[in-house]
């Protein structure tokens, strides 16, 4: 009888595996149709978790997938729900129809996850300049710190997404603003041309870190030589 139940619970084991599978197919492509007939067969599709307890809601906002994205929270999706490291789907999101999908439909564009990041700090780290100029649009604060006091223009900053540090500055992110490290944006910057347009847009070049170190010394002991190189000759 032990025997007969645990091969019961394993066929529908895998087959709960192979629809999640399927859906989440469907949503990578964006095909509504597909996922609408998957959900109809299993409506706790919509909530179930996936690895890293993300769910098909998070999967369809890194896929930048609009449609299907309104079609899982109109079939019980969570908007709000938050994988291991408490991302919400917005924190995920790719691509500007995605961020604008998830804030029409309730997002919080101020949520904090488990480093206390917006989805602004994360959409900063990522060559995404859409996704950034919707939830600048949507509201997101550019000035935000994080649970290590960093703004998204220090993240920005240190990931070398130039583009994006324009975008904050243009935004209302300052130069001056200092993390729990005593650390401008300009002490993280990677790449010359991240150091010359936070230079360019005022940056402090003479203020030292909590370990004493100027812009210029803190990119050399990075290995950003181009970019301290460039501080040493001004």
């Amino acid at each position: 009888m032990r025997s007969a139940l645990f091969a019961l619970l394993t066929v529908l084991s895998c087959l709960a595996l192979g629809s999640i599978d399927e859906a989440r197919r469907a949503v990578i492509r964006d095909d509504a149709r597909t996922l609408e007939t998957l959900l109809r067969k299993s409506p706790a599709l919509a909530k179930e978790t996936m690895s890293g307890q993300r769910t098909l809601l998070h999967e369809a906002a890194g896929s930048n997938a609009p449609s299907c994205i309104a079609l899982l929270v109109r079939l019980g999706a969570e908007v709000h729900a938050k994988d291991w490291m408490q991302n919400t789907p917005l924190h995920l999101a790719s691509g500007r129809d995605a961020v604008r999908a998830l804030l029409s439909l309730g997002a919080n564009v101020a949520g904090r996850n488990a480093d206390g990041a917006t989805p602004l700090h994360e959409a900063a780290c990522r060559p995404d300049a859409d996704a950034l100029a919707a939830l600048l649009a949507g509201g997101a604060d550019a000035r935000a710190t994080d649970s290590r006091g960093r703004t998204p223009l220090h993240r920005a900053a240190a990931w070398g997404m130039e583009p994006n540090v324009r975008a904050l500055l243009k935004a209302g992110g300052s130069v001056w603003s200092r993390d729990a490290e005593l650390q401008t944006p300009l002490h993280q910057a990677r790449t010359l041309a991240v150091v010359q347009t936070l230079v360019k847009a005022g940056a402090p070049r003479a203020w030292r870190d909590r370990l004493g170190n100027t812009p210029e010394q803190a990119l050399r002991i990075a290995g950003e030589t181009e970019g301290a190189d460039y501080l040493a000759s001004l």
